[in-house]
């Protein structure tokens, strides 16, 4: 496992901080992260919440140590883990190095969260990254994050949760 210090990895910060200032409920992390996975597992104690973080690479997994389950997936095409852990206030998508693999989760997670964001949501020379135009249709709500870039994009079928977000 490689740590990079690439300012881009962490540019989902803001928005992260926001969707988890405007839920309640187990917060599912996709994916784990230098940036990501220390700020959920923080919030998530301070506040007695609950979380989840699923990834593909134990050594990611074991970067995660408070209040939390782990998930290893072996396969990211079977979203099914969604349903099972239920209802939800975040779920944060950013697994993998292909954004393809992000889309069905991210719609699968409009099912059972509050809030989905989504971490490089849109880079403009990279197809499999843009899923703003994909994901904002399957939601009722949506914001789109460009404080800092890649950009993050939040998505809801809750009335309110996305109203009056930082622009």
């Amino acid at each position: 496992m490689t740590i990079d210090d690439n300012p881009a990895y962490g540019s989902h910060v803001y928005a992260l901080c926001e969707a988890l200032s405007r839920t309640r409920g187990p917060i599912v992390e996709l994916g784990c992260g230098k940036y990501s996975t220390p700020l959920i597992e923080h919030i998530a104690r301070l506040t007695g919440r609950y979380s989840y973080h699923l990834d593909h690479s134990q050594e990611w997994l074991d970067y995660s140590v408070h209040y939390s389950r782990k998930i290893l997936v072996t396969d990211w095409r079977d979203t099914s883990i969604l349903r099972e852990i239920g209802r939800c206030g975040l779920v944060f998508v950013d697994q993998g190095a292909d954004g393809l693999a992000r889309l069905p989760w991210a719609i699968e997670a409009l099912s059972v969260a509050d809030i989905v964001l989504v971490h490089d949501a849109h880079i403009e020379d990279e197809p499999h990254y843009q899923l703003r135009s994909k994901l904002i249709p399957c939601a009722t709500y949506h914001h789109f994050d460009e404080r800092l870039h890649p950009c993050s994009l939040a998505v809801s079928r809750v009335l309110g949760m996305l109203d009056h977000w930082p622009v």
